[in-house]
């Protein structure tokens, strides 16, 4: 095993599972989805978010949602006519602005755009309008990020995750020897809501997330590097994406195998069956 000096770790399916959590939240944002959008409402499983996991929300959400990407510009103002009319539930959360914190993209929808009346087979649009309804497709797509993030946080406050077992006492064992860090695809406050409820925050010297820096996770490991000096960390990880990051940002890595993906061998530095199993690999 190489020599480290620090030791970076991915959240999810590594520090902590917290798929059903998320599946939960994510089913009772789509129910709203249905009264705004007309949308089926969906019953996500533990398995379908474990899939997703570890990539930037706004990919996440293309990929729950892979019906608003199937739309042409016309099939969208049929679709969201009712909704961005004026007496549609979209309508009444543009005008009482119940947007998400955070969140300012759905005052930028033409509401008069979706208002006239429908002819037989629906409305057409012009090459200007389909354009514009395009930009509403993917403002549609923020809004159910923001919105379900908000859900996803009331869950994770209220019910937690499951977190790993012996996360806390091998990261204090890890202390002792290096120094430790998170860098996550999250959004912003996702890494706060874990470290409050594992107990681990002060364990932790930094973290950044996609939320704070917009950028891959190879990016933000090296703005992490370079913020606190790190000449030869390791990062910590569970699927092909954190291994295929850690490459390219030039770190070690260990594959956490009891997370949500596999790595082959020639992409990782170490393997480990358990989170416990770490503090004796780093030993």
């Amino acid at each position: 095993m190489k020599k480290f000096d620090s030791i970076i770790f991915d959240v999810d399916g590594t520090l902590w599972d917290a798929t059903g959590t998320l599946a939960k939240a994510y089913s009772a944002a789509s129910e709203e989805f249905y009264e705004c959008f007309g949308l089926a409402p969906k019953s996500f499983t533990k398995e379908q978010i474990m899939g997703e996991l570890g990539q930037p929300t706004i990919e996440i959400f293309h990929h729950l949602y892979p019906v608003l990407d199937g739309l042409c510009p016309n099939d969208f103002l049929r679709c969201f006519r009712h909704s961005l009319s004026g007496d549609g539930m979209l309508a009444e959360h543009m005008s009482e602005r119940k947007e998400p914190s955070g969140f300012a993209g759905m005052k930028c929808l033409d509401a008069a755009r979706y208002s006239s009346d429908e002819a037989d087979g629906g409305p057409q649009m012009g090459d200007q309008e389909s354009s514009a309804a395009e930009e509403d497709i993917e403002t549609i797509y923020e809004y159910m990020v923001w919105r379900s993030m908000e859900y996803e946080y009331d869950f994770l406050r209220r019910e937690g995750a499951e977190v790993y077992p012996l996360v806390q006492e091998t990261l204090n064992t890890l202390k002792k020897r290096y120094r430790l860090f998170i860098v996550s695809n999250c959004e912003k406050g996702y890494i706060e809501l874990f470290t409050g409820f594992s107990g681990t925050g002060k364990l932790f010297e930094g973290w950044l997330s996609y939320g704070d820096t917009g950028v891959e996770k190879d990016r933000t490991i090296h703005i992490i590097m370079e913020r606190f000096g790190l000449k030869k960390p390791v990062y910590v990880g569970d699927i092909l994406k954190d291994a295929l990051s850690s490459r390219r940002a030039g770190v070690g890595f260990i594959w956490a195998s009891y997370g949500f993906g596999e790595v082959p061998e020639d992409l990782r530095d170490a393997r480990i069956g358990s989170f416990a199993e770490l503090a004796d690999r780093l030993s």
